[in-house]
């Protein structure tokens, strides 16, 4: 996801998270569990391991949590 030249709308899954490229050519991802959007991400600013932890803390929260962004 950090490299490419991403078309608007272009979508990838990870189980049930869903990240939704927001801008033509770039690299500002919506991220969305089940049908709850509650972040956006420029995933250029992450490592790997950075990427990694932020999937697995948004796997554990709750969607009151999400929505918080208290994650």
């Amino acid at each position: 996801m950090q490299k490419g030249n991403w078309c608007l709308g272009k979508a990838f899954y990870l189980g049930n998270i869903a990240f939704i490229n927001q801008v033509d050519g770039g690299d500002e991802w919506l991220v969305i569990r089940n049908a709850l959007p509650f972040e956006s991400i420029t995933v250029k600013y992450f490592s790997f391991d950075e990427f990694t932890e932020f999937y697995k803390r948004i796997i554990k929260a709750s969607d009151e949590q999400l929505k918080k962004l208290e994650y």
